[in-house]
């Protein structure tokens, strides 16, 4: 399946449907003709009907991401407020339907006339914080463009803009020979947004431990929460206060106590964490096997 799921797939008829109904309807009350108004408000009934039993696969869709798509603590927030808004979306519109096919209304009255525009508004704001979700903290993507210069060009012909800015892969992570250099190039990778980056120093395996949250492999990380790092480090800087770097043999784990500044999302940023890379040698390189940020 090329989506995690079917919400991206549902929402657009469920917007769509929804939203032409409520224009349908304005347009019929303010209409002269009586034969012109028909039409529209029967357009109006039929794409009103399709809207509220599509919105209810839309949901059962949004709530199985709910719980099953990899996102963050700030996200969580988000998400829970997207769910919120949807479900009033939902039951406003659900409402409305019902009360036009039980009371047989051709021509909604002011009063369900405004409750249609007051669910048009609660709509509207589910799509706001849904767009904030994949766009801001890149939830359910599973790969971002790395983009370099200034301006993009859709079109084709090597993708360069007039002003010389053009698209190219990211480069790649060199190989690293040290344990401190390993967790230097981890940090560099994800500032980088360097996808091919993170993927050279981390193992297949890898555990990745933060808060609540944990990815027990390389592809859960990068088709999650790694998103979200990299749209966060970017906006901050990183001071290392201490690191220790211990190695026996083919394992080696190192602790770095580090001081985070910056803006990101209007909020400014200052705080201390302490990050915890345990690695292992595969007879080439060193990889990362058990990653533990603290923030605490």
């Amino acid at each position: 399946m090329i989506l995690p799921n079917l919400h991206p797939f549902f929402v657009h008829f469920t917007v769509g449907l929804l939203a032409a109904s409520v224009g349908f309807y304005v347009v019929a009350r303010y209409w002269s003709a009586d034969d012109k108004r028909t039409k529209f408000e029967t357009a109006a009934r039929y794409m009103l009907y399709a809207g509220v039993g599509l919105s209810f696969a839309t949901v059962a869709a949004g709530f199985y991401a709910y719980f099953t798509v990899d996102h963050d603590d700030p996200s969580h927030l988000v998400m829970k407020t997207h769910r919120n808004l949807a479900l009033a979306t939902l039951l406003l519109f659900t409402a409305i339907a019902w009360v036009i096919k039980k009371r047989e209304i051709k021509t909604p009255s002011s009063s369900v006339l405004a409750t249609m525009v007051l669910a048009l508004g609660f709509l509207g704001a589910t799509g706001w914080y849904g767009g904030e979700l994949v766009y801001r903290h890149g939830i359910g993507v599973m790969s971002l463009p790395a983009v370099s210069g200034e301006g993009h060009d859709h079109g084709e012909g090597g993708g360069h803009d007039e002003g010389g800015g053009h698209y190219e892969a990211a480069p790649t992570t060199s190989m690293v020979m040290n344990p401190s250099e390993t967790a230097d190039a981890l940090h560099d990778a994800l500032v980088a947004g360097d996808g091919d980056g993170v993927a050279a120093v981390l193992a297949e395996d890898v555990i990745i431990l933060e808060g609540d949250h944990a990815q027990t492999n390389r592809d859960d990380y990068m088709s999650g929460h790694m998103l979200s790092d990299m749209a966060f480090l970017p906006n901050v800087s990183r001071e290392i206060l201490d690191r220790s770097v211990n190695q026996s043999g083919d394992l080696a784990w190192i602790i770095t106590q580090s001081r985070t500044t910056g803006q990101y999302k209007d909020r400014e940023i200052d705080s201390e964490a302490r990050e915890t890379l345990v690695m292992k040698h595969n007879g080439e390189k060193w990889e990362i096997t058990l990653i533990h940020w603290d923030n605490s």
